[in-house]
């Protein structure tokens, strides 16, 4: 083979290289564009998932606000109203005081605990989000 044929196959042979490396970059910037794509439609649906526990969340915390209103009202009232040898038998209101000690972290009655870890577990959530 002459000169001439040697450079004419060089330069078809950079032609399929420059090819080969034009398609690997499509490829490359394809899937780069996937990935991205991919990676906000992800970051939309977290970020709606997110909205949605944060209206329960507060939904929770107005409810649970209403509660301990509505515990401090009985509280005041039958401390009001009753002598305490009567408050000592009235079931709302020993309910309503337990109700108030375990929101407070101190949980008098086994089946306070609960409420106790809740309403932690619900004041660390809300404080994260």
């Amino acid at each position: 083979p002459g000169v001439e044929e040697n450079r004419i196959r060089i330069d078809i042979e950079r032609l399929e290289d420059d090819d080969f490396y034009t398609a690997e970059e499509d490829i490359a910037k394809d899937f780069l564009t996937d990935e991205i794509n991919s990676a906000k439609s992800d970051t939309e649906q977290l970020v709606d998932e997110m909205e949605k526990m944060l209206v329960v969340l507060e939904a929770e915390a107005n409810s649970d606000s209403k509660l301990v209103e509505k515990t401090l009202k009985v509280i005041k009232a039958k401390l009001r109203s009753s002598p305490i040898q009567d408050l000592l038998g009235d079931t709302e209101f020993k309910n309503s005081v337990f109700y108030r000690f375990a929101i407070m972290k101190l949980p008098l009655r086994e089946e306070d605990i609960p409420v106790a870890e809740l309403s932690e577990i619900k004041k660390v959530i809300r404080t994260t989000l």
